[in-house]
Order: C-alpha cells, then structure tokens, then sequence
C-alpha cells in the first residue's frame, strides 16, 4: 500500500511539472502570435472529464470521488484491503 501510494505521488507530481511546462510553453507560442489559445474549451472539456458528480463544479468531492474511485481499484481481491488502504494513505501523504 505504501510503496502504491509513493509511486502515485511520484507520478502525479511529474504529471504536475509537465503540465506546467506545457502550459509556459504554450503561453510563449500565443503571446509571439505562433498559435491561439481556446481556453474556454479547454476548461470546459476539463471540467466535464473532473466533474465526478457532475454539478458542473469541481470541488473536494469530486477529488474525493476520485480518490476512492483508486483506492477501491487497487484493493480490488486484496485479503488485506484495510492495511492495503492505510498504507496508501501514508504513502501519498509522505
């Protein structure tokens, strides 16, 4: 559970810093006039894959819907699911 945790951490923090990467460097493009930007509809396809309990808002439930939507994943036929969710939590959280 721990190590799943750790490696989730890991991964969603390199999904961050590319994110971000992506997003100066499309800024730099749109403000020398190489492309234009929709971020409208880029929020609004966003929105529509995050919004979990569709309220049109994203919000903590959705993030926690998101959470135990994982976790229920991957304690999917663990004998120890218990032990398996807490040491997810830890993991994520160190």
């Amino acid at each position: 559970g721990y190590a799943a945790g750790f490696a989730i951490k890991r991964a969603a923090q390199a999904v961050v810093f590319t994110t971000g990467c992506l997003f100066v460097a499309m800024q730099v493009m749109a403000n020398h006039g190489y492309v234009t930007v929709h971020w409208e509809k880029i929020e609004r396809d966003w929105k529509g894959q995050l919004d979990q309990d569709g309220d049109g808002a994203l919000t903590a439930r959705d993030m926690n819907s998101t959470y135990q939507q994982l976790s229920n994943m991957l304690e999917h036929g663990l004998p120890g699911a218990a032990g398996f969710g807490s040491g997810l939590l830890m993991g994520l959280r160190s």
